[in-house]
């Protein structure tokens, strides 16, 4: 398995996000030397930049995030919990990220299972379902909530939280990234942020 470095995941996520604004930006560029000869042409440039800036805002993120108790998880994505599923071995939380909402993905303890949903063991695991999704590391990351991968658009996680953590989050409950603790070691005292 390859080291994971932090940094690098910024890159990639950087990286993923010019491809997609590639495609606008050439349109912008070459309708400028070709406007002269195709002037009914002129409303191009205009729907470029309006896709070119629509991107930019999809693909945003944040890169600094707190530091988090060890036994806690905190949320891979930005959204609103919209179902809490309690089964034998835990609870199946499943965040829904609207479309406009910030893209980032990030890892919810320094062992959670990576976009690979398990319920039968007693690690947390989720997994992302989005067209524009893209987890740039699988494996164990050793880091907690870091940047891993990007979701642009809407997008639905569902993630696996085992019997020894206690839910700090309700059905309706709003969560960032990286930054929400939405369940806490039962051994342990964690304050709800």
């Amino acid at each position: 398995m390859k080291e994971f470095i932090p940094h690098d995941m910024i890159l990639k996520a950087q990286v993923f996000k010019y491809k997609y604004l590639a495609v606008p930006g050439a349109v912008i560029i070459v309708s400028f030397f070709i406007r002269g000869l195709f002037e009914h042409l002129r409303w191009i440039p205009i729907i470029a930049l309006v896709v070119y800036f629509l991107l930019l805002l999809l693909f945003r993120f944040r890169r600094v995030y707190p530091d988090h108790y060890e036994g806690t998880v905190i949320a891979p994505i930005n959204g609103k919990v919209v179902d809490v599923e309690p089964i034998a071995t835990g609870n199946i939380l499943t965040i829904q990220k609207p479309f406009f909402e910030s893209s980032e993905i990030t890892t919810c303890t320094k062992t959670d299972i990576i976009n690979k949903f398990d319920t039968e063991g007693e690690q947390v695991s989720w997994q992302i379902e989005c067209a524009n999704a893209k987890v740039f590391y699988e494996g164990n990351a050793d880091y907690q909530a870091v940047l891993i991968g990007i979701a642009a658009g809407n997008a639905k996680c569902k993630v696996f939280i085992p019997v020894k953590y206690d839910l700090l989050v309700k059905e309706g409950s709003a969560v960032d990234a990286g930054i929400t603790i939405i369940a806490g070691d039962s051994e342990e005292e964690i304050e709800e942020q």
